[in-house]
């Protein structure tokens, strides 16, 4: 089960990306030159190099277009697509790719297919990011893999490094302190491009295709919730819980919230009857959550789901001459979610059923019944809550 909850939490956001689409404004323009207004399914995926989906009003049918139909299409976000005939290492044939730079050097960026390095760990995800540079009116082009999505990352900054020293062979003296600063992210990969390029051309500036400044965006969420508890052995107990609480979210990207990664922390009530009528507790406990949430991009309600960690201490309070105060006990599990948002005008209701499952638990120190009190234990919970972003 550790495993599933690690398989899920990297390739969730692989998969709703792929599967998701966002619609967004922007343009393409044809092969005649022709700029057609409305807007783009955002993916963010290899699909968008595949294909681009769009539609003239948010109501009208999808249109799908290849790099074969268009020149270009841009995102009014600032994202800027062109097609391209593609030579590189991992990434051959037309697609449309990112343009980042143009100038005396064309500079890209792209996902590419590592799916046969994963297979000997060398990366994390069969698609990883790539920078890709252009000599214009020729075949040659140079990929430079982002060191962040291999394991052996400094093995890959200092291959790239070697093939920038290379490329701007004849003005290295000016750039070499430039090189390994550039760190292979888009800023500084620009930055260093367009040096180059004022450098050796003075008849015609290069062209920058920023993405607008844009903070990522945050959400604030407060949320109540009640369920139920049952042991890990299946035996059937009679205590009930109840959460309260509230949780932090920032969206892994600049231009969509679909995927989330959200902390969460809150109080829990336990009301804990025994069947056989040997005890009855109720404990109060703190509760703490990190997870990553995924949604399908629908205009009104938004099916998610959302995988992570809990942990949660409960203090007890039965008292004994060794510990005059009470017990506490410490659990640490996954937690699993299905659910759905549903969008209003200033926010987010998100209703979801939460699964609870531990693996790691402290002794309570509690013997009731000849087994240890609060041990491993499931729990199912439907929370309510509302979201708003945070400015």
């Amino acid at each position: 089960m550790k495993k599933l909850i690690s398989v899920l939490l990297i390739f969730i956001p692989e998969i709703l990306f792929a599967a998701n689409k966002e619609w967004k404004s922007g343009y393409v323009v044809t092969t005649q030159n022709d700029t057609i207004k409305g807007y783009i399914a955002y993916r963010k995926s290899m699909e968008d190099q595949k294909t681009c989906l769009f539609k003239k009003e948010l109501h009208s049918s999808e249109i799908t277009y290849t790099p074969n139909d268009l020149l270009a299409y841009r995102y009014d976000d600032g994202l800027y697509f062109q097609s391209r005939n593609v030579n590189a290492p991992h990434l051959k044939g037309k697609y449309f790719i990112e343009c980042l730079l143009e100038g005396i050097i064309n500079l890209y960026c792209a996902q590419i297919d590592y799916s046969k390095e994963m297979d000997d760990l060398k990366s994390f995800s069969p698609a990883i990011t790539a920078f890709l540079a252009e000599i214009p009116e020729s075949e040659y082009w140079v990929e430079m893999i982002c060191p962040e999505d291999l394991y052996n990352n400094e093995l890959e900054s200092k291959r790239n490094d070697q093939k920038l020293t290379s490329l701007f062979f004849d003005k290295i003296e000016e750039l070499k302190n430039d090189i390994p600063k550039a760190s292979y992210k888009r800023d500084k990969m620009t930055t260093l491009f367009k040096k180059y390029h004022d450098l050796v051309c003075t008849d015609r500036e290069c062209v920058l295709y920023k993405e607008k400044k844009k903070e990522k965006i945050r959400h604030l969420t407060i949320y109540t919730g009640a369920g139920f508890q049952w042991k890990s052995s299946g035996e059937s107990i009679r205590a009930t819980t109840v959460h309260l609480g509230a949780g932090y979210s920032i969206a892994l990207s600049k231009f969509s919230d679909r995927i989330l990664f959200n902390s969460y922390l809150g109080l829990t009530y336990l009301n804990d009857n025994d069947p056989r009528e040997a005890y009855k507790l109720q404990t109060l406990g703190l509760f703490n959550q990190f997870s990553l949430e995924g949604r399908l991009m629908f205009p009104k309600v938004q099916p998610l789901l959302e995988a992570g960690f809990y942990q949660q201490v409960h203090f007890i309070p039965i008292k004994s001459p060794d510990y005059p105060l009470g017990y506490t006990k410490y659990t640490m599990g996954m937690a699993l979610s299905a659910g759905l948002v549903i969008k209003t005008k200033k926010g987010q209701i998100p209703i979801k059923i939460n699964g609870y499952f531990p693996f790691v638990s402290t002794p309570s120190n509690i013997i009731l019944l000849e087994e240890d009190f609060l041990m491993l234990r499931h729990q199912c919970l439907l929370s309510i809550g509302y979201r708003f972003r945070i400015k």
